[in-house]
C-alpha cells in the first residue's frame, strides 16, 4: 500500500507536466487528438481524477484490512497538493498551459511560414471577401455566399493553418475575423 500511495503521487506529478506539454503540442499541432489529450475534463486531467479514486479506493480497502492505513491516509490527504504545486511549479518555470498554446503556435507559424507568407494570407483573405458578412467562426462557412464559400475553399488550399483543427465532423477549423483593415487569425 506504501508503494501504491507513493506511485499515484508520483503519476499525479508527472501528468500535470504531461498536462503542461499537452498543450504545447495542442498549439503546435492544432489536431483534435491534441485537444482531447490537453482538455483537462476529458484528457489527462481526467487521469488525475482517476488516480485520486485509486487513492480513495486503496483507503477503504486497508481500513478493512487494518494495514498500512498511515500511508495511504497521507498519500490521499497531500494527493490535490502535490498536484497543485506541481502545477505551480511547472508555471512558474515554463509558462502557464494557455501561453504554452500560444508558444507551440508560435513555433509552429514561425516553423512553417515567413512574414511575407503571412502579409500575403490577410491580403488573401481581404481580397476574398469572406470577412464581409462578419466573420468565419471555427470554420463555420454556412452564412457565407457560393463565391464565398469557394473562395474560403481555396484559401483553404492554399494555407495548411485553415485546416488546423478541422476533424470532419465536430470541428471545422480556425476562426477569422477582421476589424479596420486588421485580418485576425485565431
Amino acid at each position: 500500500m506504501k508503494t501504491a500511495s507513493v506511485t499515484c503521487l508520483m503519476l499525479a506529478s508527472l501528468l500535470v507536466v504531461l498536462n503542461h506539454l499537452a498543450s504545447y503540442w495542442l498549439g503546435y499541432s492544432e489536431t483534435p487528438r491534441a485537444l482531447l489529450i490537453a482538455d483537462p475534463v476529458f484528457g489527462l486531467g481526467f487521469m488525475e481524477s482517476i488516480l485520486f479514486l485509486i487513492l480513495v479506493i486503496l483507503f477503504i480497502v486497508t481500513l478493512f484490512l487494518k494495514k498500512h492505513r498511515v500511508w495511504v491516509l497521507i498519500g490521499l490527504i497531500i494527493f490535490w497538493p502535490v498536484v497543485v504545486l506541481t502545477g505551480f511549479l511547472t508555471v512558474t518555470f515554463c509558462a502557464s498551459g494557455a501561453s504554452l498554446v500560444l508558444r507551440g503556435l508560435h513555433d509552429r507559424i514561425i516553423h512553417d511560414y515567413t512574414l511575407d507568407d503571412l502579409r500575403h494570407f490577410a491580403k488573401d483573405v481581404d481580397q476574398a471577401g469572406i470577412l464581409k458578412s462578419g466573420w468565419v467562426n471555427h470554420g463555420d462557412i454556412s452564412d457565407l455566399t457560393p463565391q464565398q464559400k469557394d473562395a474560403f475553399a481555396q484559401l483553404k488550399k492554399r494555407y495548411s493553418f485553415m485546416r488546423w483543427m478541422d476533424d470532419g465532423r465536430f470541428l471545422h477549423g480556425p476562426s477569422i475575423l477582421g476589424e479596420k483593415g486588421i485580418v485576425c487569425f485565431e
